[in-house]
This record gives structure tokens, C-alpha cells and sequence, in this order.
């Protein structure tokens, strides 16, 4: 998936994890997307901050550099823990959330960035 004008994190996520079945997805240069099942051996870790243009669809979120590639797995399942939101973070229609969960297709467990919380009692 090369040059694709709207690209963004999570459709070269899904492309690559749906579509390919593929562990691992990248985003180079804004507009680019490559899938695979490993690292090669002998390439190198960069610094984040070379990782610095935006995704063609979505300019608030980077999608690597100029010959960096934002490197990610795709682990199936995420879970985060934690007792408060940080500041800026806002609710979002609960219609934005509606991704079923990979062990309960019943369920509902977020959606494309943005993640269901519960309260517990």
C-alpha cells in the first residue's frame, strides 16, 4: 500500500493486520504503508523525533519521515489501567466506539483512536 493519499495510522493498521494478516505495519514519509512479519536484522533504531511527518489523512498524527519508517505490532488486544484521565483528554459520542472486541465479537471495545472506559465500583 504505497503513495496512498489518506493515509493514516490505524488504516495501515488494519490494512496490514486485516488484509495481509501481517504482524507488523509501518508508516513512511506521510503516505506510506508496509507490512510485515519481522524486523530485518542489522537495521537500526532512530531517534522518535526523526519520525516527523504528518499522515496524509489525518495531520495531527505522524506516519514516520523522510526515510524513517514508524515501526508498530500489532498485538491483537490492549489494555490500559489507571485511577484518572489526563488533562485535554474529552469524551467522545459513544457512536465513535464500536469495534468488537477480538475475543467477544458481541462486545464493544473502542474504536479507530479512541478507547471504551469503564468505571469500576
Amino acid at each position: 500500500m504505497n503513495d496512498t493519499k489518506g493515509l493514516t495510522t490505524e488504516s495501515c493498521k488494519l490494512m496490514c493486520h486485516l488484509v495481509w494478516k501481517r504482524t507488523y505495519f509501518g508508516t513512511e514519509c506521510g503516505r506510506e504503508c508496509f507490512c510485515g512479519d519481522a524486523i530485518r536484522k542489522g537495521f537500526v533504531k532512530f531517534p522518535d523525533s526523526e519520525c516527523n511527518t504528518p499522515c496524509a489523512g489525518d495531520n495531527n498524527t505522524t506516519c514516520g519521515g523522510f526515510w524513517r519508517i514508524s515501526v508498530y505490532k500489532i498485538s491483537g488486544t490492549e489494555c490500559f489501567c489507571g485511577d484518572a484521565l489526563k488533562n485535554g483528554y474529552a469524551k467522545h459520542p459513544d457512536s465513535e466506539c464500536k469495534e468488537p472486541c477480538p475475543g467477544d465479537k458481541k462486545a464493544i471495545c473502542g474504536g479507530s483512536w479512541r478507547i471504551s472506559i469503564y468505571r469500576i465500583d
